[in-house]
C-alpha cells in the first residue's frame, strides 16, 4: 500500500482523498468515487461493519463535530436527534397556544397565520409564519380561509 499525505490530501495507492470541513462544520472526506462523506458516519459504519440507513443519524455526544472517536458517537433516530439538539422543541408549547387560539376564535372571522404569528411573537416566542402554518396543519386545522 502506498500512503502519502500532502496538506489536506491523502494518497492511498493511486487514489487521492481530500479531507475538509464541510457544511455544518463536520469533517468530510472526498474521493474520486464520491462527492463527500462525513467522517463520523464512516467511523460508525466501520465499527458496525455495515452502512448506515438514511434514518440513522450519528450524534456527537460531546457536541464537538471534530471529535470522531467511536466512544463519542452514537446512533439515534431523527426525532431523537432533533430533541438532543433542540430540547426546547420537545414540548412545542407554541402548538398548544395555536390550538387554544383557534378553539376560541370567532368562527365567522377566523385568525390567519400572520396574526397567529404576531400573537405568538407578542407572547415572547420567536416563530415565523411558515412554522405557524406547519404547526396549525399538524394540529389538523385548515387555513383561516377554509375555517369559515
Amino acid at each position: 500500500m502506498i500512503y502519502n499525505r500532502i496538506g489536506n490530501q491523502v494518497q492511498i495507492n493511486a487514489d487521492m482523498y481530500t479531507v475538509k470541513i464541510g457544511y455544518g462544520g463536520y469533517l468530510v472526506i472526498e474521493s474520486p468515487y464520491n462527492k463527500g462523506k462525513r467522517i463520523h458516519r464512516l467511523v460508525i459504519e466501520a465499527v458496525l461493519g455495515r452502512e448506515l440507513s438514511i434514518q440513522e443519524h450519528v450524534h456527537h455526544i460531546d457536541s464537538n463535530k471534530l471529535n470522531n472517536t467511536p466512544d463519542n458517537l452514537e446512533i439515534v433516530g431523527n426525532s431523537e436527534h432533533i430533541k438532543l439538539h433542540n430540547p426546547k422543541l420537545t414540548d412545542q408549547p407554541e402548538k398548544k397556544i395555536i390550538q387554544e387560539i383557534i378553539l376560541q376564535e370567532d368562527k365567522k372571522h377566523p385568525i390567519g397565520d400572520c396574526i397567529l404569528t404576531r400573537m405568538l411573537n407578542n407572547k415572547g416566542y420567536s416563530i415565523i409564519r411558515r412554522t405557524v402554518a406547519k404547526y396549525r396543519s399538524q394540529l389538523g386545522y385548515p387555513p383561516a380561509s377554509k375555517r369559515k
